[in-house]
């Protein structure tokens, strides 16, 4: 019956496919809280017959793809794609660019086209994305979607029946904006009889990197693989204290320091400051008017590198040093 189809498929990982149809008050729902436009890219994973992305593609104007694995729902989908063809022609609407593919969305050869979208809609209801339609020991379906969507750009809005646990990691709260909002009563075929009302997820991307709380370290969502998610910071990594870090850092600017000075812009200025030397022109002294103690002897400036003023204080010297200055000219 509708809703509770099962289909065995020839896939690496999913072994059970079951059917479910996204009703066109749905889809219209989607349109206003994702906010498509012309300019955007509409992806369909696990597409059906393919009436979601002709909706799209015919009320938004944008180019729209639908996935799907099984082959007489897509068989379906390409007849019904005839009918849609002939429709637009007869009546001679404009409509954004129409694609229905017939393979695996985790497949590599259909990463490029995925990566590409900017609004994906998932309908992985009851778990079909899930544990339960999947072989023991093999990464979830969500897991592949979430692990997809870290890639995109920025700003790209993804819309799941079932929450995508991977892209909620505490992690990611910076990086993922979530929330929930209401698809409408009897906007699925299985909701059409009981008339209730369903809840979708909506995920914005708002970052490519999330940030270490322990050591401000901003890490990529993915490894090099693109699919594995980076779980523990790549710096502090077993190093809960983040010391480690640290001492890197202490380490490699000392390094620095003694290869090359250091240079700060200050007010369009340029300041040379090499505490290494123990030549008198590297020391620094400090301007009377702003405290800025950042100039130097070496530049040959007279004026303030930060406020330009002339009148300057020399810095401080140690007590022993000044002693011996006052003695001196006391005993001249």
């Amino acid at each position: 019956g509708k809703g509770k189809e099962k289909v065995q498929v020839k896939v690496s990982t999913q072994f059970r496919a079951q059917y479910g149809r996204a009703n066109s008050s749905l889809i219209q729902a989607v349109i206003a809280e994702t906010e498509i436009k012309e300019t955007d890219r509409f992806i369909d994973i696990g597409s059906g017959i393919g009436q979601v992305v002709m909706q799209i593609a015919c009320t938004v104007g944008c180019p729209a793809l639908g996935i799907e694995f099984v082959n007489g729902r897509h068989a379906c989908a390409m007849q019904l794609q005839e009918y849609y063809l002939e429709f637009l022609s007869k009546a001679g609407a404009l409509a954004g660019d129409c694609r229905l593919i017939l393979g695996d969305f985790v497949d590599k050869r259909h990463r490029d086209s995925i990566l590409q979208s900017t609004v994906v809609f998932v309908n992985n209801a009851c778990g079909t994305f899930g544990s339960r339609c999947v072989e023991s020991g093999n990464l979830t379906l969500d897991y592949h979607v979430a692990s997809l969507v870290k890639q995109m750009k920025i700003g790209t809005r993804v819309v799941a029946f079932d929450r995508l646990l991977e892209l909620e990691r505490p992690e990611l709260a910076d990086v993922f904006h979530c929330h929930d909002f209401d698809g409408g009563s009897g906007a699925t075929d299985w909701t059409e009889r009981s008339n209730k009302r369903i809840r979708l997820f909506y995920y914005l991307k708002r970052a490519d990197t999330w940030i270490c709380q322990k050591c401000t370290y901003g890490n990529p969502l993915v490894e090099c693989d693109g699919l594995t998610g980076v779980e523990t910071c790549q710096m502090c990594e077993g190093d809960p204290a983040g010391m480690r870090r640290s001492y890197g850092l202490r380490k490699k600017t000392k390094r620095r320091a003694r290869e090359s000075p250091s240079h700060e812009s200050v007010a369009g200025y340029t300041n040379v400051a090499s505490k290494n030397t123990k030549n008198n022109d590297s020391k620094l002294w400090t301007c009377s008017f702003c405290n800025f103690s950042g100039n130097t002897f070496q530049v040959q400036a007279k004026s303030c590198l930060n406020c330009s003023k002339s009148k300057v204080q020399p810095v401080p010297e140690s007590k022993p040093i000044e002693q011996r200055r006052r003695k001196s000219q006391r005993s001249k």
